[in-house]
């Protein structure tokens, strides 16, 4: 196996958690790189075959544990830079999606692997035979393991109807509080799980995390709010006192002093504070104030604090991706050519930090500016996420929210999958000067790809009678 070969199976196996499995069971046992031609390629399957262990063929090896389990198992022991080298080489890959490796292509690169591994593999056993039995005994041994390598030793019967504790899910989903987040997910997302929400430009991201944030509290749930482009002063908190009261506008925020507002709304206020004040968390990285250069490590301190406090949240908020990314590199004078690749790694660490602090973390992040200007009747897809196709491979769950038609409010609210039978495609309204997004059920497309009033669409075959202004609502 030559470099360029070794090359493009690692990187298969890294980067490929499919692919992965069946190199597992093909060669789990078997050294696949030599570890003097590729001491480093060697110390990377070793991690891998470690990791696997652990989670298990269903579970997905992030370059994150991949990188902290070669730091550990290597300390002290990198003779010639070799784990500096592989620790590069795995940073320069992070970009490289599933879809975009072919299994076909990858098992070409590990049966060549495999074939010289057992090679190897015979040699080594037949050096030890002393005998012309002991030469057979060893080849048919060796060839019985390989013939059985993909299955295993025991067959096991199993009974599953007399166990459901063990064999039926344990499905306990947090519901977000968002109407129809919840609807389109069928209750809410479990704990541990990173969820994409993709939105043009001025499209609601804010609004929605604000949404999220408040809408936790209601249920008397902590949630932690990071704001990295909007600032709570003077923008964000009028929009959380609206959703807060829940029947004024924004601007009454905006324009009413507290020591200006009724004695109604006073103690109003008075009573909400109490019941969902403590429950609404933020941390505004968006004033020169505040640092928040540091991406994951600022999180998950903030979440260690939290945690001690004993307010540990159910759901964190990131508002928004990409200004993050711009703050974190701006001052560690990261070219602006590296952006992405800062990108993938923030998003991997925010994967992390779901599953260490068994949280839900919603990443906000924009669709592309093409979506901005799109019909609204157009359905968008978690594909065209901004900078980043693969953006919905890199999340558990995405949520993509169309662009907004200016005259009914009204945009496509989507999910990138669903596989518990609800609908991956709804229509919702926004009603800005609330601070939220309403499922629109009165509302569908009718025959000319218009949001129209159920009662009011026209039907195709009366087209030459079709009033626009009637039409709209």
């Amino acid at each position: 196996m030559d470099s360029a070969n070794a090359d493009a199976l690692l990187i298969c196996l890294v980067r490929s958690s499919s692919f992965r499995t069946i190199a597992m069971n093909r060669a789990e046992q078997l050294d696949l790189f030599d570890p003097l031609i590729y001491p480093g390629h060697a110390m990377v399957w070793d991690a891998l075959r470690r990791l696997h262990k652990v989670i298990g063929p269903s579970g997905d090896i992030s370059l994150f544990h991949l990188k902290e389990e070669l730091k550990q198992r290597n300390v002290g022991v990198d003779e010639g830079g070799t784990l500096k080298d592989m620790l590069a080489y795995l940073e320069g890959i992070q970009d490289i999606g599933e879809d975009d490796i072919s299994e076909p292509v990858a098992s070409k690169y590990l049966e060549g692997a495999v074939v010289q591994a057992l090679k190897v593999h015979m040699a080594g056993i037949l050096s030890g035979a002393s005998s012309h039995v002991d030469l057979l005994k060893a080849i048919n041994k060796t060839s019985s393991d390989v013939a059985r390598a993909t299955t295993n030793s025991e067959t096991t019967i199993e009974r599953p109807l007399l166990d459901p504790e063990r064999f039926l899910p344990e499905i306990n989903l947090v519901p977000s509080g968002v109407h129809w987040m919840d609807h389109l997910t069928g209750g809410g997302h479990r704990q541990g799980t990173l969820v994409g929400m993709l939105m043009p430009t001025g499209g609601g991201k804010t609004l929605t995390a604000v949404d999220l944030a408040v809408s936790q509290a209601k249920r008397g749930k902590h949630s932690l709010l990071f704001l990295y482009e909007q600032p709570i002063h003077n923008d964000v908190a009028e929009r959380m006192f609206c959703r807060m009261f829940d029947d004024r506008d924004i601007d009454f925020f905006r324009k009413t002093r507290p020591d200006k507002w009724s004695k109604e709304d006073q103690e109003r206020y008075r009573y909400l504070a109490k019941e969902i004040g403590p429950y609404v968390n933020v941390v505004d990285f968006s004033s020169k104030n505040n640092n928040g250069s540091n991406g994951i490590q600022d999180i998950e301190e903030s979440l260690e604090a939290m945690k001690e406090a004993d307010a540990m949240p159910e759901f964190v908020i990131v508002d928004w991706l990409w200004p993050m990314v711009t703050r974190y590199c701006s001052v560690r004078n990261i070219p602006s050519e590296s952006y992405r690749h800062v990108a993938f790694s923030l998003i991997d660490g925010l994967s992390q930090v779901a599953k260490k602090f068994n949280v839900v973390v919603v990443l906000m992040h924009q669709l592309v500016a093409s979506m901005a200007r799109a019909n609204p009747n157009t359905i968008p897809t978690a594909t065209d996420a901004a900078e980043i196709k693969s953006f919905p491979n890199l999340v558990d769950v995405c949520f993509v929210v169309g662009n907004r038609d200016k005259q009914t409010n009204v945009m496509w609210l989507c999910t990138d999958k669903n596989r518990s039978g609800q609908p991956q495609n709804l229509l919702g309204r926004m009603i800005g000067s609330r601070g939220v997004i309403e499922l629109a059920s009165n509302i569908e497309v009718d025959f000319r790809g218009r949001f129209v009033d159920k009662d009011k669409a026209v039907p195709e075959e009366t087209e030459g009678d079709y009033n626009h202004g009637q039409s709209y609502l």
